[in-house]
């Protein structure tokens, strides 16, 4: 069942998810790398630091990740993806994941309703429990828990 969270400060929240991506993605291009976020970089950039306006809805869901039942928190850094028809950088913190829609795209009208930057009650959006193993998203990190070897 999703829940709403109080949120005194709309834009701040919005600022901070977009400086997350913004951030990450600043780092990739130290080696020279073009921008991963495309023609967006500078719109978002002059959001953060010259409070310009972007239309970039930002959605908090609890993704309700598990493994063998077991609930699971994730910290992930922020990725691009596909989600119901848009682009969108996600990331994950804990129980809770970012999801910042910046390619102008249109995605459900709910998730529309639950943008975090306009409103000050934010709706987090509950996904039923979701196995880690069966979830695309999550791969990358699973071969990563699956190669590490702990120095002993």
């Amino acid at each position: 069942m999703d829940f709403t969270v109080s949120n005194p400060m709309p834009a701040l929240l919005k600022k901070f998810a977009l400086s997350v991506v913004w951030r990450f993605d600043a780092a990739e291009r130290v080696d020279g790398r073009s921008s991963s976020l495309g023609p967006y970089e500078q719109a978002i950039r002059e959001a953060i630091f010259e409070d310009r306006f972007i239309d970039a809805p930002v959605i908090f869901i609890q993704p309700n990740i598990v493994a063998k039942g077991e609930p699971m928190d994730i910290a992930m850094e922020p990725t691009k993806a596909r989600l119901r028809g848009a682009t969108v950088w996600k990331f994950d913190f804990g129980s809770l994941a970012c999801v910042v829609r910046i390619s102008g795209q249109a995605w459900p009208a709910e998730w529309e309703a639950a943008d975090a930057g306009r409103s000050k009650d934010v709706t987090i959006l509950v996904a039923p429990p979701s196995e880690i193993t069966s979830l695309p998203a999550y791969r990358p990190l699973l071969m990563q828990m699956q190669t590490f070897k702990p120095r002993g």
